[in-house]
């Protein structure tokens, strides 16, 4: 018989699940150019109503955002 699993369980993978995500495509020196011209994408999950400055700092923070 297995224990079923809790909230924090959930929300613990869960958050591991999504900053192996986020960090994947940094891992791997090939894929990080400092500095290149390449079109960066900004997403905002779960932040109510607390997230607009940061998403406007976060849009004006480069060019190439």
């Amino acid at each position: 018989m297995t224990a079923q699993p809790t909230r924090r369980d959930f929300i613990r993978k869960g958050s591991a699940a999504v900053m192996a995500t986020a960090v994947a495509p940094y891992a791997s020196a090939s894929s990080f150019h400092p500095g290149g011209t390449e079109t960066r994408r900004v997403g905002l999950v779960g932040c109510g109503g607390r997230g607009g400055g940061a998403a406007v700092n976060a849009l004006r923070a480069d060019p190439n955002v």
